[in-house]
């Protein structure tokens, strides 16, 4: 009787078999990877919505700025009239061949100042220019050449480097009363992440003023 009572609690504490273990094992395998699957995927998508937001940022950013310096195109403090580039017969000039706006006013410290937008092809990404000039006031005018990129101080007005300017597009509308002569700028900027789909477009329309 004694033997078997031995031989009893012998079988019940036998311990896990081999079996049971690499079954545990492999248990606790897939809940880890499931729940690091979990945590990469969302830790991509929340670093690939803040490129996005950043991306936002920064063409609100620089349509801001070209709205801003626009509605300064042609001030001349001695209301002598609105200054323009020579040969131009509005204020603002847009050549749709090479993405690009220019125009000319007078500044706070009673220079001009020759500022030109433009769409550039470049590596890594293509990107918006703002190119500024300043030249002393003079009888002469100025000529479309002067507002160039080729002179004075040339920027970049997003970062290069992470994104990728696809279009820029800027159409002029004249406006036309019996006392005044402006015009609506519409400017639409289209730009993405590179090695991304995800494109953002944002627009504005810009109401030159009249200096006369």
């Amino acid at each position: 009787m004694a033997i078997n009572r031995v031989v009893n609690l012998v079988c019940l504490q036998r311990g896990m078999s081999l079996i049971e273990l690499l079954v545990a094992s492999s248990l606790g395998l897939i809940v880890l990877a499931s729940v690091g699957s979990i945590f990469l995927s969302g830790h991509n998508m929340a670093a690939e919505r803040i490129k996005q937001l950043m991306l936002a940022q920064d063409m609100n950013d620089a349509i801001r700025i070209m709205k801003n310096d626009i509605q300064r195109a042609g001030y001349n403090s001695d209301n002598s009239g609105t200054l323009t580039l020579s040969g131009a017969s509005s204020t603002i000039v847009v050549n749709s061949a090479n993405d690009s706006i220019s125009y000319v006013y007078e500044d706070e410290n009673a220079e001009w100042r020759i500022v030109k937008f433009r769409f550039k092809s470049a590596l890594p990404n293509n990107v918006i220019q703002m190119c500024v000039d300043m030249v002393t006031p003079s009888v002469g005018g100025i000529t479309q050449s002067d507002a160039s990129c080729g002179a004075g101080t040339v920027f970049s007005l997003m970062d290069q480097a992470y994104i990728n300017v696809t279009d820029f597009d800027v159409v002029p509308t004249p406006l036309s009363t019996s006392s005044a002569t402006s015009s609506i700028v519409d400017i639409r900027l289209s730009a993405t992440l590179p090695k991304t789909s995800y494109i953002k477009t944002v627009s504005t329309k810009i109401k030159t003023r009249n200096w006369n």
